[in-house]
């Protein structure tokens, strides 16, 4: 299961690099984007939990 694994991820982390080099301002973009909401997400989980 393990080797299968780290492949997988280094069969990935080389298609990322791929996609950055080719758009990488919309990468960055994307990625903000979607890190801004499951940040607002969680917050929102938390302040629901809490109330």
């Amino acid at each position: 299961m393990a080797p299968c694994l780290s492949s997988a991820l280094v069969q990935r982390s080389h298609f990322v690099t791929l996609n950055r080099r080719r758009d990488n301002l919309l990468f960055g973009i994307l990625s903000r984007m979607l890190h801004l909401v499951l940040m607002i997400t969680l917050l929102l989980y938390t302040v629901h939990l809490f109330l």
